[in-house]
């Protein structure tokens, strides 16, 4: 579930750390750049101890940059931050790069759209341009595109999407795309195919509380696929639920089953996971349920299953939720 996003070489590494910090070098195409969201803002976060307005806190540091959290912590609280790890790492390098690109001044500026690029390395067999477009008052669409270098075929999207200006209502809202595998179509020498292909839609709403963001991907070089909600509260506390189309065996070498996960925290970081398993190597006709909760410092507190997985652990009236009832 977890892959990593270099679109070419000019989504570098380096790129991730300018999202969210950019300063606008053309004033005139300001209006463009408001309706894109940046990497900081549709990050994946556990829905806790909101301190940042609209954002709620998440723990880190993150589990790409670590490693992973520690061996006690709770099993579906990792499984979790694996999940949101993953599409951090795919949105933030494209967001990274689109809001590298929309700090200097457009290629051309009309009043309804602005056109940055097109631009390439020596090395590179692609070219790209990002476009903003105006098609109501406050409300825009965009596209990082690219083609073949020296083609004259259209440029595709690698990246669709939809969002509003800083004066709209709807401002913080909004949805995009990014297309695996039509980058992997047209810069086939910098992309790690299994690793990367099919589609990644994002969608949220992070104008008021309580803040959601959705996610679906299909992976269609292995046909996994995941689509995730995440609900956060003003107070602290929320929700995620996942359902997902993957190998839960290790060696991804098995049949692939369906997993559903909900889960909820309080502000604390505690919180509760209930977990459905069926399909693939499960016998057909049986469903594998299991509870587990975890205290403040993600370390598991209660654990039940109907199929043995594991030793029967605490006591269910000690959880944050000590219902299953959503």
């Amino acid at each position: 579930m977890m892959r990593r996003a270099t679109i070419s070489s000019v989504l570098a590494t380096t790129w991730l750390g300018l999202a969210g910090c950019v300063v606008q070098s053309q004033p005139d195409a300001g209006k463009f750049v408001e309706a894109i969201p940046t990497a900081d803002e549709i990050k994946l976060r556990e829905p806790v101890g909101n301190q940042l307005g609209t954002t709620p806190q998440g723990f880190e540091p993150g589990l790409t940059a670590q490693g992973g959290p520690p061996a006690g912590y709770a099993t579906y609280y990792k499984f979790t931050r694996q999940i949101f790890d993953g599409v951090n790492l795919g949105t933030g390098y494209i967001l990274g790069a689109v809001w590298l690109v929309v700090q200097y001044p457009p290629s051309t500026l009309s009043d309804n759209e602005a056109v940055w690029g097109p631009w390439t390395e020596a090395l590179s067999p692609a070219e790209y341009r990002f476009r903003a477009t105006e098609v109501a008052p406050g409300e825009f669409e965009y596209a990082l595109e690219a083609r073949q270098k020296n083609s004259a075929d259209d440029f595709a999207a690698v990246l669709l999407g939809h969002g509003y200006g800083q004066q709209h209502a709807k401002h913080l809202e909004g949805t995009f795309t990014i297309d695996f595998d039509k980058a992997n179509e047209i810069d086939p020498t910098r992309l790690d195919a299994d690793q990367e292909s099919g589609t990644l839609e994002v969608d949220y709403v992070l104008s008021s509380f309580p803040t959601q963001i959705d996610v679906n991907s299909n992976h269609t070089a292995t046909g996994s696929s995941f689509a995730v909600t995440v609900t956060a509260a003003q107070s602290g506390g929320g929700t995620v639920r996942v359902q997902s189309h993957d190998d839960i065996d290790d060696s991804k070498a098995t049949a692939m089953e369906d997993v559903t996960m909900n889960s909820r925290w309080i502000a604390s970081g505690s919180g509760r996971a209930d977990v459905t398993i069926q399909n693939g190597d499960i016998p057909a006709g049986i469903q594998v349920l299991a509870s587990e909760c975890w205290s403040s410092s993600f370390e598991r507190t209660y654990w039940t299953d109907n199929a043995s997985l594991e030793a029967q652990q605490g006591d269910v009236a000690a959880c944050p939720y000590a219902d299953a009832a959503y």
